[in-house]
């Protein structure tokens, strides 16, 4: 079932970004879609590496609720940053720390990682068993990440705290 589910994300992942999607003109390339995202999932069922915590289904299916939160974090992010960058001084003070991380399933934590990734003025520098090594342009930046919400709306999709 997993290895179904797996095809078919990869295959409605390409379809959206393609939009190569009429078979009259772009059989070639529709072909070329299907065959790429099959060898793929081929390639991961060798590997053994299709089970529940990369492709964990609930958290695929809570992540439409989890979408319009992130969006709404990188779009305020950006219009901070914009704002700091766009100053006659900039207002920056630019950090390094580290933050725990509770999350258990590897699939939680790369969308967490993602997530803070994603979010203007913070990125993720390392990851390991403690937590994430993560670069701040602002002391707000820094309280945000340090405030856990984002954590736990991911704890939430991965099915944890609510």
């Amino acid at each position: 079932m997993r290895t179904i589910v797996l095809f078919l994300s990869m295959l409605g992942y390409w379809a959206m970004l393609s939009g190569q999607l009429d078979p009259q003109y772009n059989r070639w390339l529709i072909g070329a879609g299907i065959v790429v995202c099959a060898g793929t999932t081929w390639i991961c069922r060798r590997l053994a590496i299709i089970d529940g915590d990369m492709l964990p289904l609930g958290a695929w299916l809570r992540l439409p609720l989890y979408a319009p939160y992130l969006l709404k974090e990188v779009i305020l992010a950006n219009i901070d940053v914009f704002k700091r960058m766009v100053a006659h001084t900039p207002a920056i003070s630019p950090r390094v720390f580290k933050v725990p991380c509770t999350l258990k399933t590897d699939f939680a934590k790369t969308i967490y990682a993602n997530s803070i990734t994603l979010t203007p003025g913070t990125v993720v520098i390392t990851v390991d068993d403690d937590g994430f090594l993560i670069h701040a342009l602002t002391a707000e930046a820094e309280a945000g990440v340090r405030s856990r919400v984002m954590e736990l709306r991911v704890a939430r999709l991965e099915g944890g705290a609510s």
